[in-house]
């Protein structure tokens, strides 16, 4: 493990960005993260990078950053909780790399946590059809007849609604059972909907590009097992709304 810590102190907020490759993305979102306020715990989780990553997080040298570095690739769940597990923050903010901040990169944050205590909070809704295909990503709440999701590029809330999420063994919220990628967030938030706990939209100065490390895997034979997986866990779960 790299990195310097928060030494016996509690973060207000842990960011935690689970990594594969595509450094020069981790080093552009960690520079723009370095901005923030302290009390900001940052917690990269390293999926057995095979490029430049660990020297990138030694060239920064950041002070609130905790650095865990994997074994082989655990996938977005499996990187997403164990960084939880090692985390310290009241609030937790799971974050891509591929992200950029492009206004104000000192108070964005603030946003994000008026209503973490109650809400699962971000920037982008994720939209399913009634039969759980995806359809788009949006900036507010549809009015048709949809399930809806809190888009994991960017999702926040407080620990103790997290906590409430953790299905043993994963040591954090998300599920690790749909593979390496897709579909963790779109479960998440369906299982934080049985809790009756809400989704907030907000609007932050953070822009996503997506898919840069999906795009190294091979996405169909990721997908699709995933989807079929998704799919016999809710469909008679989840009432067509």
């Amino acid at each position: 493990m790299l990195g310097s810590y928060i030494n016996n102190m509690s973060a207000r907020l842990s960011i935690i960005i689970p990594v594969y490759n595509s450094a020069p993305y981790t080093k552009a979102c960690l520079t723009d993260l370095s901005y923030l306020p302290p009390g900001v715990e940052i917690v990269v989780v390293d999926n057995g990078s095979t490029d430049e990553t660990p020297d990138i997080i030694k060239e920064l040298n950041l002070p609130n950053i905790k650095y865990e570095r994997l074994e082989r690739n655990f996938g977005f769940a499996g990187g997403c909780n164990w960084g939880y597990l090692i985390s310290s923050g009241k609030y937790v903010m799971f974050l891509n790399n591929d992200i950029r901040v492009r206004g104000d990169k000192t108070n964005w944050i603030d946003k994000c946590l008026e209503k973490a205590d109650t809400h699962l909070v971000g920037p982008a809704l994720g939209i399913l059809d009634l039969n759980f295909n995806f359809a788009s990503e949006v900036e507010d709440f549809p009015k048709y007849k949809c399930h809806t999701y809190i888009s994991g590029w960017c999702l926040t809330s407080s620990r103790e609604i997290f906590d409430k999420l953790i299905i043993p063994p994963y040591t954090g919220p998300f599920t690790e059972e749909f593979g390496k990628a897709y579909f963790e967030d779109s479960d998440l938030s369906l299982r934080a909907a049985e809790l009756n706990i809400p989704l907030e939209i907000v609007k932050i100065p953070v822009v996503h590009f997506g898919k840069t490390t999906s795009k190294k895997l091979n996405t169909l034979s990721l997908y699709m097992p995933a989807k079929r997986k998704f799919i016999e866990k809710w469909k008679t779960r989840v009432p067509k709304k």
